[in-house]
């Protein structure tokens, strides 16, 4: 996960930082990002502090040059649309294996899930534990994950849409800070579930050597210590 991310192109603060001393008013509805001169994005030209415009081709989609832009903090030209980082085909690559990683993972503890949970409840509970399984999965998974994956998501966002003086969508996000997040939220999630799942094998493994020491015992003439044959969690 660590290696997959490919690099953010630096992103200037939103309109709240427009050339304050130049006394601009720019508008937080109009986004139409420029990439400076200094390797940054910037919401638009207005927050940039450009103030010429030259066209460099006459094509059916013309591009901008902005000129004499005095809030960069190196240069004073500006193109239209965001700053691009270049990402090497490998990272790709690796993102798709970390992806490939995390669904096997994911499926391959479904059978011996079941295998436990049925275990872990006598014979006659069975199809109710399978109940409270199903309704423990929803609100502990299915219901809040939208809510919290969202959260990590927007934490990630380095530049919002504003109207009316509230926070809408977002326009731009940090892209390794969006990969460590979401990958890491969901190798996190997946690592618990093994825990737990490993942690409810050992109490299993230890109950069976109880009950084979006990079922000695008593071919031995020894009294047990509880009646083994009262152990109706094995499938």
């Amino acid at each position: 996960m660590w290696v997959t991310a490919c690099d953010s192109s630096g992103v200037a603060d939103g309109v709240a930082q427009s050339c304050p001393s130049r006394g601009c008013a720019c508008s937080d509805n109009n986004r139409i990002p420029v990439c400076g001169a200094d390797g940054r994005t910037y919401y638009s030209a207005c927050v940039a502090g450009c103030q010429g415009l030259q066209l460099l081709n006459g094509t059916a989609f013309p591009t901008y040059n902005y000129t004499d832009c005095q809030c960069l903090q190196s240069g004073s030209w500006a193109l239209q649309g965001p700053c691009r980082t270049p990402c090497p085909q490998w990272r790709f690559a690796l993102f798709l294996a970390s992806i490939i990683l995390l669904v096997f993972l994911s499926g391959m503890q479904l059978a011996p899930s079941f295998q436990i949970y049925i275990r872990c409840v006598k014979l006659e509970e069975k199809s109710f534990s399978l109940g409270i399984r199903h309704i423990v999965q929803r609100l502990l998974a299915y219901i809040p994950a939208p809510v919290y994956f969202g959260a990590v998501i927007d934490a990630t966002c380095t530049m919002w849409q504003r109207s009316c003086g509230r926070r809408k969508a977002c326009w731009v996000y940090d892209s390794r800070q969006f990969a460590y997040g979401y990958l890491g939220l969901m190798y996190g999630i997946l690592g618990g579930v093994f825990i737990f799942l490993v942690a409810t094998w050992l109490v299993l493994k230890h109950r069976e050597k109880k009950n084979k020491k006990g079922k000695m015992q008593t071919a031995e003439g020894i009294e047990a210590p509880y009646n083994v044959d009262d152990d109706d969690t094995k499938l």
